[in-house]
């Protein structure tokens, strides 16, 4: 099983953390920043992000976000807002490693109604979309 937890901390060693919990087989939903002032004085950036993890790794992800600065908080998270988080992380790691998907693939593969959550998971930037014939998915390339 997995779980959904937050974490809070700067941005200086976060590509580490992100890799870390892709290491572990999980993912990093959604990030936000925020900065800090007092007036016109910068005081510090802040980093929030959403993440599902296996079960069992919680207490070793806590330990590396501490070790890098950060913290870990388990949100309480509403049951429909919470399996729509696990839908995503199911539809991301069904699509990791192959190739273009149509949604009804998808579906089938998956078992999750793809109803909003394709649309959403793109927002997301999760997600890339293409339409040949029908909408099709997969997760973004990256060129390094």
């Amino acid at each position: 099983m997995y779980s959904i937890i937050v974490f809070c901390g700067g941005y200086y060693r976060f590509d580490e953390f992100r890799e870390y919990i892709e290491d572990i087989g999980g993912l990093v939903i959604r990030r936000d920043s925020l900065t800090i002032r007092r007036g016109i004085f910068f005081l510090r950036n802040e980093l929030r992000a959403l993440c599902v993890v296996p079960e069992d790794e919680v207490e070793n992800v806590t330990r590396e976000a501490s070790r890098i600065k950060g913290e870990i908080e388990i949100p309480v998270v509403a049951a429909d807002a919470g399996e729509r988080i696990l839908s995503c992380f199911r539809i991301h790691h069904m699509l990791a490693g192959s190739d273009w998907k149509s949604a009804d693939e998808i579906e089938s593969l998956t078992g999750i109604p793809a109803d909003g959550i394709l649309d959403t998971m793109v927002e997301m930037e999760l997600l890339e979309r293409r339409h040949e014939g029908e909408y099709e998915y997969r997760i973004p390339v990256t060129e390094d």
